[in-house]
């Protein structure tokens, strides 16, 4: 598992100068490049197809009542404010590309999870898949399809 410290950033929207050329936020270059660095320390890299699982944790806001911030941080409270999860899941893998797995064509599904804790950071798994003639197999899980399989991941 890759656990990158700090606060999650997703991936920002390009940016135009003013003669057109696009270029890459500065937090959003600077996120992925943490993750460049933690997947390349990681040393686990698949070729074939992988199933990615990002989880990104944000510290409750400090303007909360307490037994609010403390339900978040149990996982009673839902974060569904921005940054948007799609996004968060984006930055993970174009900062995984090329270390964790060779081509993000590669992924055959995401998990995306957004939650509240007082550590703020982004774990992502990346699990190799293996087909045999019966079941499909993705880390720890198995079963007798993919979807099989995320249900499983998704379930604990």
């Amino acid at each position: 598992m890759i656990e990158v410290q700090g606060t999650p950033v997703g991936k920002g929207r390009p940016r135009f100068t003013r003669d057109g050329h696009a270029y890459t936020p500065d937090t959003t270059r600077d996120f992925e490049a943490r993750i460049k660095w933690k997947a390349k320390l990681s040393k686990a890299s698949y070729s074939g197809p992988v199933i990615v699982i990002v989880t990104s944790f944000f510290v409750p806001p400090r303007s909360w009542p307490m037994k609010r911030a403390r339900l978040a941080r149990e996982g009673r409270v839902s974060m569904t404010v921005k940054p948007d999860v799609d996004n968060l899941v984006k930055a993970a893998l174009d900062g995984c590309n090329g270390f964790s797995f060779e081509d993000d064509k590669q992924v055959v599904a995401i998990v995306g999870f957004k939650a509240y804790d007082e550590r703020p950071r982004m774990e992502i798994e990346v699990l190799p898949v293996t087909f045999t003639e019966k079941t499909v197999e993705a880390g720890a899980f198995s079963g007798g399809s993919l979807r099989e399989v995320l249900g499983k991941i998704l379930l604990g």
